[in-house]
């Protein structure tokens, strides 16, 4: 195995693995978030324990939603969305996301968010480093009332099982993560909608980055 010298980021030389073909050899130190979550830019939001249902895809009143309004200066990069089955009757479905491109930055009437329910830090938001970070600059909702003009489907994320409430069997949950694959710039909302209307109530976390543009 080849060595080669470099120096770490307090400038002390260090020996660098190298395989066969050149390629540095490296192996994780920490999880992918890591990083993010120490430097204060990891945000996550969260529905309330007892869950919200997932609204249609043509739906006007989403649950859980991301806006990132005009000159917020930042890129929103989503990073995992989880859902889990709380209680009540579900129908089999796919869950993902639809979006506004032209969400602007205000809330009024005739605009293409009329209604938006902010969470609160420390409540319904919390930053990956706990106890810091201050306040996100994309606004977030995960209370379920909030109103939109219009928005389009683009992307699944989940499939739903059918279950009805009284029937004896395990609960489910289930994890998306983006790995950078979604970035949502100023000026774009986006929200959890479904092929169908869940029915049942499943608890829900997006989580995101703040990078600036």
């Amino acid at each position: 195995m080849p060595i080669s010298q470099g120096r770490n980021l307090a400038g002390v030389a260090q020996d660098v693995a190298l395989g066969v073909q050149g390629q540095q050899l490296v192996a994780d130190l920490h999880g992918k978030y890591y990083e993010q979550a120490k430097r204060g830019s990891l945000w996550y939001a969260s529905t309330v324990v007892a869950g919200l249902a997932v609204p249609i895809s043509t739906t006007t009143a989403p649950t859980v939603m991301l806006w990132n309004p005009d000159q917020s200066g930042v890129n929103a990069v989503l990073g995992r969305f989880t859902a889990s089955y709380v209680s009540g009757t579900s129908v089999a479905t796919s869950i993902g996301l639809s979006f506004a491109a032209r969400a602007g930055s205000i809330v009024a009437t005739g605009a293409a968010i009329t209604v938006f329910a902010d969470n609160v830090v420390g409540t319904n938001t919390f930053n990956g480093l706990f106890g810091q970070g201050g306040v996100p600059k994309v606004r977030n909702s995960s209370q379920g009332t909030n109103t939109v003009t219009a928005g389009t489907w683009f992307k699944t994320l989940l499939g739903e099982s059918a279950l009805i409430a009284t029937t004896a069997m395990n609960p489910y949950g289930a994890t998306y993560d983006f790995d950078g694959e979604v970035i949502i710039p100023p000026g774009v909302a986006i929200w959890v909608t479904g092929a169908a209307a869940s029915g049942a109530l499943l608890a829900q976390t997006l989580s995101w980055v703040e990078v600036p543009v």
